[in-house]
């Protein structure tokens, strides 16, 4: 099915001397020089550009029949990308993702001026930073910011995905040790300025009930910032769904909320 709507090659970029890999997603043109809206994907902390479930392959997939180019890739650290863990910064993340944008505006067949970012988990953050460069915003289940982990560093607790190594003092996620430049830059991550940089701009945000990685309060603290601002505003709940959202019917309503978000806002075909 996908090769009637696209198609997708494989995209190696240099960040910082480093290479990021990832993947296009372009779909068919109906006419000689026609160029297409769209959206870069940011994963989640540690997690990779096809995301669990194949969650971001299957929305481009989505959006290429939508007439949405996309480019999915792996942060430094992560993925197919160089690097290693220990590597990953939140000024490396969008250092990474600013090289991603500027291919996007660069490449022949995209509309620069029509471009859109949707992040999932921290790489929702990551997007926030950088979405002044873009037309619309989508959110899932996005990180705000690291109040709801301050225990875990001032008093070696274990939350989610962080827990504290006493032997090495350090923090660990999921398993693997967090460096110090990583720590002390999300311990003081503070989305407040970015937002009101955006707060033109539509913004989507997709929330499961079952988030237990998030909890409501990252959602809560996105719609709190958004009461003001002058873009549209949606937030989609999905009661079944962890951070995730691997329930399969609620994976649908993820898909067509996205998909009809960017197609209305990027004005795609």
């Amino acid at each position: 099915m996908n090769s009637l709507y696209e198609n997708r090659s494989a995209v190696t970029l240099l960040s910082e001397g480093c290479k990021i890999f990832g993947i296009l997603h372009l779909p068919i043109a109906e006419r000689e020089g026609q160029k297409f809206p769209a959206v870069l994907f940011c994963h989640g902390f540690g997690g990779n550009k096809s995301g669990r479930y194949r969650l971001y392959v299957r929305l481009a997939e989505q959006l290429a029949q939508n007439g949405i180019a996309s480019l999915r890739f792996d942060f430094r650290g992560c993925g197919d990308s160089e690097g290693s863990f220990t590597d990953i910064t939140i000024s490396r993340e969008l250092q990474d993702a600013k090289e991603c944008i500027s291919f996007l505006q660069a490449h022949p067949a995209i509309d620069q001026s029509r471009l859109g970012i949707c992040g999932s988990s921290f790489g929702a953050a990551i997007a926030c930073v950088i979405a002044a460069q873009t037309k619309a915003i989508a959110l899932l289940a996005p990180f705000f910011d690291a109040k709801p982990w301050q225990e875990i560093v001032t008093s070696g607790q274990k939350k989610g995905n962080l827990e504290y190594d006493a032997e090495l003092q350090c923090i660990r996620f999921l398993g693997q040790p967090l460096s110090q430049e990583c720590l002390q830059e999300f311990t003081s991550f503070d989305l407040k300025e970015p937002l009101e940089q955006i707060a033109h701009l539509p913004l989507l945000l997709v929330q499961g009930g079952n988030d237990a990685t998030m909890g409501q309060y990252h959602a809560e603290q996105y719609s709190r910032q958004r009461k003001t601002a002058a873009g549209k505003t949606e937030i989609v709940h999905l009661p079944l769904s962890g951070h995730d959202f691997g329930d399969p019917k609620e994976q649908e309503i993820l898909f067509k909320a996205v998909t009809d978000w960017f197609t209305s806002h990027l004005h795609a075909r």
